[in-house]
């Protein structure tokens, strides 16, 4: 599903769990994406999501991929330690010692550690006002949120076993969320009247 648009989102037809992606003009990736495309879709998505009776139990997670991106780099060291061709990390062909309890996930090598750091925002009744995580998390941890919610488990040999929880980036202790409405204008981003 590309989007749910702006004025077309059906309350009755709305699943537990979607995933969006944007048209490639509208996706964030640097070079051949404006920001300000990418700015309308994701307005018009939250602000569809916002006008119907499910909002008070929904949480938006805005992801983005390795995508050639302009985002700062921070080493964030060796999360599965791998010995294959298309590793270099620690040495030709290594990242990290393999050894004893340093095995790779499900026996897979070439699944080194992360790359750059890339944005990742929750939008939700529930979320946490003003909040900067600073938990490293990666986008098997939106699944693992996904797999906790529902009590569904882990796939096996999938990163979601090792990945941080999106937790901290959420307020469930007061017992209900904060149910305000904020629509904004997709061509400025400011509040709409």
């Amino acid at each position: 599903m590309s989007g749910i648009g702006a004025g077309k989102l059906s309350p009755d037809l709305l699943p537990a769990v979607s995933f969006l992606k944007a048209s490639g003009y509208q996706d964030g990736h640097a070079a051949y994406s404006d920001p300000i495309d990418e700015q309308e879709f994701i307005v018009n998505e939250i602000n569809a999501l916002e006008r119907t009776p499910d909002w008070s139990s929904t949480a938006v997670v805005i992801a983005y991929d390795d995508s050639d991106g302009w985002y700062d780099h921070a080493f964030s060291g060796i999360t599965n330690p791998s010995q294959s061709v298309a590793d270099a990390l620690t040495g030709t062909g290594a990242c990290g010692k393999t050894q004893g309890a340093n095995r790779p996930l499900a026996g897979e090598m070439g699944r080194c550690g992360f790359g750059p750091r890339l944005p990742l925002l929750v939008i939700s009744p529930w979320a946490r006002s003003n909040f900067v995580d600073h938990t490293r998390t990666n986008q098997a941890s939106i699944l693992r949120f996904i797999e906790n919610n529902w009590d569904l488990g882990r796939i096996d040999g999938s990163f979601d076993s090792v990945s941080h929880s999106l937790n901290h980036m959420f307020n469930f202790g007061n017992g209900h969320g904060n149910n305000k409405v904020l629509l904004l204008d997709p061509a400025t981003g400011q509040p709409l009247a």
